[in-house]
């Protein structure tokens, strides 16, 4: 049986991109204050660097947040053009999500992460 887990909203990466909105280019994870290494202990996996961006829908209200990991296995941070390639993929998420919508987005339920 595979367990769950959970981040308090508030807590690492993803949480600061939800909370601040902006998008987060981390080159190396582990020396970021807000990198939150419980995720990599329970896995077993090591996160180099990552690109983390809000899925906001049109009201500017947050949906989520994506996060791509280990570009290169680790061996090249991120870059603007990632971003760049990223930013309407998270757009078209947010639109794609907001049929199915309850109202209760990530701002609104902690628990929901």
């Amino acid at each position: 049986m595979k367990r769950k887990i959970r981040v308090p909203w508030d807590k690492g990466i993803v949480g600061y991109v939800a909370k601040c909105r902006e998008p987060l280019n981390i080159p190396d994870c582990y020396m970021d204050d807000r990198c939150n290494s419980l995720v990599d202990l329970r896995t077993g996996y090591k996160t180099h660097n990552m690109l983390c961006m809000p899925i906001l829908d049109a009201d500017g209200e947050v949906k989520g947040v994506a996060q791509v990991i280990n570009k290169r296995h680790g061996k090249e941070p991120f870059a603007e053009a990632d971003m760049k390639i990223q930013s309407p993929k998270c757009k078209l998420t947010a639109s794609a999500m907001n049929p199915f919508s309850n109202g209760d987005n990530v701002t609104g339920n902690p628990d929901r992460f």
